[in-house]
């Protein structure tokens, strides 16, 4: 299993697939954490993520999924996605 570490994410207001931010399309566990969010919270899910619609993700509460252990069983990272306001950023952590 290796880490998988995103630079900070500026956000744009527009949904980014997990997969593209992280160079990645499958892995056991992922964790999306706000680094600066001003107002409204960041969304992770599907590609309608939105404000209003997905999981919220702060700076106090980041989203993370829970551990896969075995291979038939890892996350798909082209069908998740997160979506930041403009000049927000966020982190992701993958172990793949």
């Amino acid at each position: 299993m290796r880490p998988h570490i995103s630079a900070d994410f500026t956000g744009d207001g527009t949904a980014h697939l997990l997969s593209d931010i992280l160079g990645i399309t499958r892995c056991r566990w992922f964790k999306v954490y706000g680094v600066t969010i001003a107002s409204a919270p960041a969304r992770v899910g599907d590609s309608t993520a939105a404000t209003g619609h997905g999981a919220p993700v702060t700076a106090a509460i980041p989203f993370e999924t829970p551990t896969n252990s075995t291979l038939d069983e890892l996350y798909d990272l082209t069908g998740w996605y997160v979506n930041a306001v403009t000049s927000d950023k966020i982190a992701v952590l993958a172990a793949a």
